[in-house]
């Protein structure tokens, strides 16, 4: 399942936020001596944790590590010593011994709020949420804190969201204001499938910083979702204006553009991204899609001209390209690339019908004919596909399949194509003998 988006928010802060904490610490910048458990006075502190913990204090990790390593071998049972221990090891990111050790001085002293917490938001950061769940419920048995039932709240999402959400709402109550619990109650909401209590939520966010970008995103997604697009096109435009290089933001407004009907719009959205990213070969294939869309078929050929140099092996591109370059009855160019396009994915319907179009074109009428029988083991004929096949029967001069299928395709043309049941009966009259 996806990792909820504190988590994700947590693998990139862990390094920062323990760099500038002290023992005993798990959020904020205010630096502190390091915190003496409850149950042990100065005077019972062991010169030499003491001493590791002056190290710590100036940032003498190795000093410190030194220290601890030979106090816990004397003295295996000291919970502070271990705590400390685990706290070098995750400011120096070696997070398996830190956990290992923050395990150690638990065994020692399971009642420690400190290093349940640090334990727990440990593992949820390093992706064993299930793991340290038992250790954040054990935190916030021991303490009423924001901060343990926030992260209490993360190790829940996957497992238990209504569990979640009832402790990202305790840590709310907690501390107001707190932006990452108003997201993800936003975003379990949402998961919920409940979109009026969701969008709330996510307006919430943004009372608190209107810039919040997950929760602008939020309500773009239940926007879209439930036809919303007006408010979704100004939702996103607010949001580009927060993150302008976000192409991916892009992307998504031009979907919107284009579900709202706005192709011309849509295609100058991202001819201007394009234009600040020429690198970019994503935002290029979106591009070339739209540009297609727009029917504007010149600068889509140039777009999946430069693609297939790319990504000569993805079939969407080179369909794309030959597209492009059928519409811009470049046929003999098409019928190559709809060709190789075929070598890639020879169960494509609609390749088949168009490689039949351009080689009916280039009077390659045997190879129109062979894409026409592959066509039809996939899919139903068309009055399209019917007169294709005559015209390409009777240019090879074989009458008596030209006659039939002209005839088939009068049965279901139904005077929807003038031109061609015009010329379909007259050439049943040039080739058929009673006719004559």
């Amino acid at each position: 399942m996806r990792r909820p988006l504190f988590v994700a928010y947590l693998l990139t802060a862990l390094v920062v936020m323990a760099s500038s904490a002290l023992p005993g610490q798990t959020r904020g910048k205010t630096k502190r001596p390091a915190k003496k458990p409850a149950s042990v006075s100065s005077a019972a502190i062991p010169p030499a944790v003491l001493q590791a913990e002056t190290a710590i204090e100036k940032k003498d990790y190795a000093a410190a590590e030194r220290l601890l390593t030979s106090h816990t071998t004397d003295q295996p049972n000291d919970f502070r010593a271990w705590y400390d221990l685990g706290f070098v090891y995750k400011v120096t990111q070696r997070e398996g011994l830190a956990i290992d050790a923050y395990k150690r001085s638990l065994a020692a002293n399971a009642d420690e709020f400190d290093t349940n917490m640090n334990l727990g938001e440990l593992l949820l950061a390093t992706g064993k949420a299930p793991e340290a769940l038992p250790y954040l419920l054990a935190a916030t048995r021991l303490k009423d804190d924001p901060q343990a039932f926030l992260l209490k709240a993360a190790a829940l999402e996957d497992t238990d969201p209504a569990g979640a959400l009832e402790a990202y709402r305790h840590s709310l109550a907690l501390r107001p204001g707190n932006l990452d619990a108003q997201i993800r109650i936003g975003a379990l909401l949402e998961k919920a499938d409940k979109p009026a209590e969701s969008e709330a939520a996510y307006k919430a966010a943004l009372a608190i910083d209107p810039a919040a970008a997950d929760a602008l995103i939020g309500l773009v997604n239940l926007y879209t979702a439930s036809g919303r697009l007006p408010e979704a096109e100004s939702t996103l435009r607010g949001l580009i204006r927060v993150r302008p290089e976000d192409t991916t933001l892009r992307v998504q407004l031009v979907r919107v553009l284009f579900k709202s009907g706005k192709n011309e719009e849509a295609t100058t959205e991202l001819e201007a991204a394009y234009a600040a990213h020429p690198q970019d070969l994503k935002l290029l294939r979106e591009l070339a899609a739209a540009q297609s869309a727009a029917r504007r078929f010149d600068a889509a050929q140039a777009s999946y001209a430069r693609l297939v140099e790319s990504y000569p092996q993805d079939v969407a591109v080179r369909l794309g390209f030959a597209n492009a370059l059928m519409h811009n009855l470049k046929y003999a160019e098409a019928e190559r690339e709809f060709v190789q396009a075929l070598k890639l994915d020879s169960k494509n319907p609609e390749a088949l019908g168009n490689l039949a179009l351009c080689s009916s074109q280039n009077k390659h009428y045997a190879m129109a004919i062979q894409a026409l029988d592959m066509r039809a083991a996939l899919a139903a004929e068309t009055p399209a596909t019917l007169f294709l096949r005559a015209t390409a029967y009777d240019n090879l001069r074989a009458y008596k399949p030209a006659a039939e299928y002209y005839k088939k395709f009068l049965e279901v043309a139904a005077g929807r194509y003038p031109d061609q049941e015009f010329q379909a009966r007259h050439r049943l009259i040039a080739i058929e003998p009673k006719n004559k």
